[in-house]
């Protein structure tokens, strides 16, 4: 193989990059430890793009804003991705008290049940067809 492509799932790397942010806020008895090894002498950094966005799981949402923890995982990922210009997206948000506290970090997406429930592909199409004129309005 001429070339190695590295793709490297960005949420583990910020959420390893959330964890050391976190410090005296993470457990004492947890640890983490990300390595990465290449050893084909042909790598390329160039060839390692970052993803046009981040999700943050729903299992740090969850928690929000009363667990420090999440809040401080929360913050490290919007933190970094933002500094590396990527959106981030919060998945499975379902109060407003988790959208306060999401956009209070500086999140630029949202989604989960406080927006809408799961709906079928025939109702999304139709809905988005009539907003379609509104936003040319409004454009």
């Amino acid at each position: 193989m001429r070339w190695l492509n590295a793709r490297i799932a960005m949420t583990m790397l910020l959420l390893a990059g959330a964890l050391i942010a976190a410090g005296p806020q993470a457990h004492a008895q947890q640890t983490a430890s990300v390595s990465v090894t290449v050893k084909n002498h042909r790598f390329q950094p160039a060839e390692v793009q970052a993803p046009a966005n981040v999700p943050i799981d729903q299992s740090f949402i969850r928690d929000l804003p009363t667990k420090g923890d999440s809040v401080a995982i929360v913050r490290a990922v919007v933190g970094l991705s933002s500094s590396l210009g990527i959106t981030t997206i919060a998945e499975g948000v379902e109060t407003k008290e988790q959208l306060a506290s999401l956009t209070a970090e500086g999140c630029n997406e949202f989604q989960g049940f406080l927006f809408s429930q799961p709906r079928p592909a025939a109702e999304i199409q139709r809905m988005l067809g009539e907003l379609a004129p509104r936003a040319e309005a409004v454009a």
